[in-house]
């Protein structure tokens, strides 16, 4: 994970926006609303509570995944998944993954609770039909990265052909 990808991705779903004064904005949200005055929009989300679920130290890999995932199922951890978030979105992964793979199994068992689970594709480069896990999982959403042109980033994971945004060739 990069440094600050959590907060921008929580600003990007869940971000209230910045008054033209530079102040928060707090509102009204919805259809109609002339968000163009504001400095900052807000997220796709501004209303959404969030959760963190840290699942790295200070260096290296984590094998915490799962766990956290498990937590999302059942925030209060009494066994009973009613509780579970709503939307649980991802960004890490293991290259090369499989619907067998723990991760992806837990992704999958949470979206059977009644979840939403968008994960990362991968950073797998010039390599095509490989997606990271937990976005292998059958259940999952799984989501690449694009340019500043709409064509598909050159780090990100590829599907079965290289295209920009509206251009099927």
């Amino acid at each position: 994970a990069h440094a600050g990808q959590g907060t921008s991705a929580a600003g990007l779903a869940a971000g209230l926006g910045v008054a033209a004064d530079g102040t928060p904005y707090h509102g009204p949200y919805g259809p109609g609303v002339d968000l163009s005055t504001l400095r900052v929009a807000p997220g796709v989300a501004p209303e959404a509570k969030l959760y963190a679920l840290k699942v790295f130290g200070c260096h290296g890999s984590t094998t915490l995944l799962t766990q956290a995932i498990e937590r999302a199922v059942d925030p209060n951890g009494d066994g009973n998944p009613a509780d579970h978030l709503d939307v649980l979105i991802i960004s890490v992964g293991t290259p090369f993954g499989s619907d067998e793979d723990p991760d992806a199994i837990a992704v999958n068992n949470a979206a059977r609770a009644g979840m939403v689970v968008v994960v990362a594709a991968g950073d797998n480069l010039e390599t095509f039909y490989a997606v990271d896990s937990p976005a292998s999982a059958s259940q999952a959403i799984a989501v690449g990265a694009v340019d500043a042109s709409g064509a598909i980033a050159p780090f990100s994971a590829r599907g079965y052909e290289n295209y920009t945004l509206g251009d099927a060739t």
